[in-house]
């Protein structure tokens, strides 16, 4: 704030570190810091109550964000599963600064969690908070039983206090009512299960999930027939005609699981979009302060594919901090003329061929599977890059040694996640239900019921980029925005493995501070 202030240049901070090191506390000590400044340096023309209302609903953002983004994981009861930049807009008026407006961006949401939970982990506190305040939706993808610790301190307040950081942060009540309705339909959806039948491939078990198909059915604003037939049935065309084929058991289950991370993907998006609305007015001619809280390096028991994009992001951020702290150092006492001694640093290349190249081109190949692609991995990468391994007793793991450590992936998946598309039938399902809020997490709807006869897109065109693309290009967005500024580095030590408090365990601490790079930045 006052290098900005004195210099006049932009600033950012990024702040890094393992899973359960305190990222995502430190950012919000940052952010409460950062507004506290400024409001006791507002100029005086400004409207006292304005400032105090923008400062509230920045610090009030990071309450929606941790209910919805956050997740308790077997190395941290809060990890944020999703990257967030926020960007802090400040107009100078005489020698002061007072804040203008903020915005959010956030990526790589783990919205598979939605669907599946490791052992030993939960899904998005959001679920618990409200199905503590509504037990017949447990949603058994929960993983949670009743009457835990865990889920005793999610109570009805947890809930209210975020229901009220929503109002406190411009939504209105019928958006408020409308998330809430959105999470309880993920759950009642989460509840639907399948039975294989003769006459079909399969059809909802009505004897157990009556009640989760109606519900469900109740909040979509549709029959319960319409949806079972979405879960249970796929359209393919054929000859130019739509032809409906049975899914399996096991396919409508997949198809289940499919909606429902869509939907609260849509919805977490949705949710960012409607708070930055209510948080920037205007940054033309702003100053600026960046916060990036990226999620921490992981290396759990089975790692997939968001822990491979999760570690490569943190690559990429590494290379960007030995660039500003060894690179330019470097150029720099080159050009004062000065004696210095030459530290070796590693450079991350986003390669045109590699990993994540194959992953891409995977999904584009007909009949493009995990199988076929980790053969690939085999016989193209592992034998071009020394970082890359593969155990010969796996034909779907490959073993990646990182600037933190080496890591082994299971490639199971990858390529069904890559693929970033909403299918046409559930969006030609989801245009057909009634339930207006709908039409505002899926864009790709035509508002057919409030008179644009439009048709729905088709999304086997139209949506189909990979998330890899997208997410490599929001790193490319991101250090470019980051190298325009003054950056600076925070950098989070986990004192032990156990959380447990007043613990430090030397070797683990040193372990860190060697892999982040802090060693060979103090020679």
């Amino acid at each position: 704030y006052r290098r900005m202030m004195v210099e006049d240049v932009n600033q950012s901070i990024l702040i890094s570190g393992e899973s359960g090191a305190g990222k995502t506390e430190t950012t919000k000590l940052l952010l409460f810091h950062l507004v506290s400044l400024q409001g006791c340096r507002s100029s005086p023309s400004k409207s006292g109550s304005v400032v105090k209302g923008l400062e509230q609903k920045v610090l009030l953002s990071n309450t929606i964000l941790q209910a919805f983004g956050n997740a308790a994981t077997v190395r941290n009861q809060n990890s944020s599963r999703y990257g967030k930049f926020v960007s802090l807009y400040f107009s100078r008026a005489d020698s002061k600064y007072s804040l203008q407006g903020c915005s959010i961006n956030v990526f790589l949401l783990e919205r598979s969690r939605v669907a599946h939970v490791e052992k030993g982990e939960r899904n998005f506190h959001i679920f618990y908070q409200y199905q503590n305040c509504f037990p017949p939706l447990r949603s058994s993808s929960l993983h949670a039983p009743v009457g835990s610790e865990d889920n005793e301190r999610d109570g009805r307040s947890t809930l209210e206090s975020t229901k009220e950081a929503m109002r406190g942060g411009g939504l209105t009540e019928e958006e408020v009512d409308n998330v809430m309705s959105t999470v309880g339909l993920i759950l009642s959806l989460g509840n639907i299960l399948f039975l294989p039948v003769e006459s079909k491939n399969s059809t909802v078990d009505r004897s157990s999930s009556s009640h989760a198909l109606l519900a469900a059915a109740a909040c979509l604003q549709c029959s319960c027939s319409e949806l079972e037939e979405t879960l249970c049935t796929r359209k393919v065309r054929l000859a130019g005609e739509e032809v409906g084929v049975d899914r399996s058991e096991e396919r409508a289950g997949e198809a289940r699981d499919g909606m429902c991370k869509v939907i609260y993907e849509r919805l977490f998006s949705w949710l960012v979009r409607r708070m930055n609305l209510a948080l920037l007015s205007n940054a033309r001619g702003c100053s600026v302060i960046n916060v990036l809280d990226i999620f921490g390096f992981e290396s759990l028991e089975v790692n997939g594919f968001e822990q491979l994009l999760i570690n490569y992001a943190n690559e990429r951020l590494q290379s960007l901090f030995n660039n500003h702290m060894f690179a330019f150092e470097q150029e720099t006492y080159r050009e004062e003329g000065l004696t210095f001694s030459l530290v070796d640093f590693v450079k991350v290349e986003d390669r045109q061929t590699g990993l994540l190249t194959l992953v891409d081109e995977e999904i584009r190949i007909p009949g493009g599977s995990d199988e076929s692609l980790m053969l690939k991995v085999r016989t193209i990468v592992a034998s071009k890059h020394e970082k890359l391994t593969v155990p010969k007793r796996s034909s779907l793991t490959f073993v990646i040694s990182h600037y933190a450590g080496q890591v082994c992936y299971n490639g199971t998946s990858f390529v069904d996640k890559n693929r970033d598309a909403v299918g046409r039938d559930v969006l030609d399902f989801f245009s057909r239900c009634h339930f207006r809020f709908f039409r505002l997490l899926f864009h790709e709807i035509a508002d057919v019921h409030g008179g644009g006869k439009q048709p729905v897109a088709d999304c086997s065109r139209g949506t189909s980029k990979s998330l890899v693309a997208k997410f490599r290009k929001q790193l490319t967005s991101l250090e470019g925005i980051m190298g325009s500024t003054q950056t600076h580095f925070i950098r989070c030590i986990n004192s032990n493995e156990k959380k447990l408090p007043d613990t430090f365990d030397d070797v683990f601490v040193l372990k860190q501070i060697r892999a982040t790079g802090i060693l060979q930045a103090a020679k």
